[in-house]
C-alpha cells in the first residue's frame, strides 16, 4: 500500500499541472529571450515566443500571428538553430554544466541561405564560448567554405573502404 501512495505523488508531479509546470514557468521566459537573440543572430530578427504549453506565437512588422509552418524552409532553419542554441544554454543554466561539444548534421547543406550560413558560422566562432567543440558533419560544402574551420577531415570511400585525409 506504501508503494501505491508513492506512485500517486510521482504520477501527480509528472502530470502537465504538476512539477513540469513550475519548471517551465520558471525558464519560460529566459527561453524566449534566448531564442529572440539567436534568431536576430542568424539575422531572422522576428519576436517569436513560446507559451507554457509551447505552442508558438510569432509576429514581426511583415508578419502577424504566423505559425512555424508558414514559413520556408530556409526560415524555418532559423528558428530550428535558435531553438536548438535555446536548449543548449537552458541546459547549461539549469545544470550549472556547460555543453562543450555541438554535432551540427548537414546544417549547412540544408536550407540555410547564404547569410544564414555566414551567421551560423559567426556563432559558431565568437558565440559559443572558448571551450566549445564543435563537429560539423556535412557533404556539401565548397573547399573555399571549408577553410573557414580551424580543422578539416575528409572522407571519401575508396574501393569500399572509407579513407580520411586533412
Amino acid at each position: 500500500i506504501n508503494e501505491i501512495a508513492e506512485h500517486e505523488v510521482v504520477v501527480s508531479l509528472l502530470k502537465d499541472s504538476g512539477i513540469k509546470t513550475l519548471i517551465v514557468r520558471k525558464y519560460l521566459p529566459v527561453m524566449n529571450k534566448f531564442i529572440r537573440k539567436y534568431l536576430s543572430d542568424l539575422d531572422y530578427p522576428i519576436f517569436f515566443k513560446l507559451d507554457e504549453e509551447f505552442n508558438e506565437s510569432i509576429s514581426s512588422p511583415l508578419y502577424q500571428n504566423y505559425s512555424y509552418s508558414s514559413f520556408s524552409e530556409g526560415q524555418k532553419a532559423r528558428i530550428d538553430l535558435s531553438l536548438l542554441l535555446t536548449w543548449r544554454e537552458i541546459g547549461k543554466l539549469k545544470n550549472s554544466v556547460n555543453t562543450n561539444l555541438l554535432i551540427l548534421d548537414e546544417v549547412f547543406s540544408s536550407s540555410l541561405d547564404e547569410t544564414g550560413k555566414e551567421c551560423l558560422l559567426s556563432i559558431i566562432r565568437y558565440g559559443l564560448g572558448d571551450d566549445s567543440n564543435v563537429l560539423v558533419i556535412d557533404h556539401t560544402l565548397s573547399q573555399n567554405f571549408k577553410e573557414k574551420f580551424d580543422t578539416s577531415i575528409e572522407v571519401k570511400k575508396i574501393k569500399g573502404f572509407s579513407s580520411y585525409t586533412h
